[in-house]
């Protein structure tokens, strides 16, 4: 969104000389205000259940948090892209093969020794 607001007002000033622009005083300290609330909500909620799970030695792998934010935000328009591009193309993932994911106790593994492939068929 942040993005999307600078690009907009870049547009729109092109046209007209009344849009204020981005860094302007009265909008700077609202944007950085939200993302460092969203910040700060994402740090303290993955805090939370890292205590929950008795993990909070690993509390130091949210500080890369917003390295996060940004794959998240280029895999959303990769697919945008895929889905304008291609939309009847699937990327199927397989859940449950870590071990120590609850999936794996519930279900057979597939077995990969001969080669085999998992049910699943991709017909693209």
């Amino acid at each position: 969104m942040l993005l999307g607001e600078i690009l907009a007002r870049g547009v729109l000033s092109a046209f007209d000389s009344n849009v204020s622009p981005f860094f302007s005083k009265p909008f700077i300290e609202l944007y950085l205000a939200t993302i460092a609330a969203g910040y700060l909500t994402t740090v303290v909620i993955g805090l939370i259940g890292l205590a929950r799970r008795g993990l909070l030695h690993e509390a130091w792998v949210l500080v890369l948090t917003p390295v996060y934010w940004l794959c998240l935000s280029i895999a959303a328009w990769r697919a945008l892209y895929q889905l304008l591009t291609e939309p009847y193309h699937w990327e199927k993932t397989e859940h449950g093969l870590a071990r120590t994911s609850r999936m794996t106790s519930r279900r057979p593994r597939p077995d990969r020794s001969r080669g085999a492939k998992s049910g699943i068929r991709d017909n693209a």
